[in-house]
């Protein structure tokens, strides 16, 4: 699947590589070059237009710092207790980091 589009937004493209699709290129491209895209996908490989590439790896987190390494330690399998007794945090305040960061990042839970 080969999707030529006008969007540059880092969502649409986001999920188009999710579903796996062989090519995201934009319209803006020329004639030549999207035949070269065809036969990249036509030869088993997978090429997405640079400029959104760009866009993709330099998107910041929504997350401050400190949420970001609680997430982490919430991956590995700790309790609010213990990511609290590792960061030196009390267990309320990351509780209420806990919520903001399933609300910022549209979780229902952890």
């Amino acid at each position: 699947v080969v999707i030529m589009t006008t969007f540059k937004r880092p969502g649409y493209f986001e999920r188009a590589v999710k579903a796996d699709v062989d090519a995201y290129v934009l319209k803006e491209r020329s004639i030549a070059d999207l035949m070269r895209t065809i036969e990249t996908v036509l030869a088993g490989r997978k090429e997405y237009s640079p400029e959104l590439m760009d866009i993709l790896l330099t998107q910041r987190s929504p997350l401050t710092n400190l949420e970001s390494q609680l997430l982490k330690l919430v991956a590995e399998g700790l309790s609010n207790k213990e990511i609290a007794c590792q960061l030196h945090l009390s267990d309320g305040t990351v509780r209420n980091y806990m919520t903001s960061i399933l609300s910022t990042l549209g979780a229902e839970n952890r």
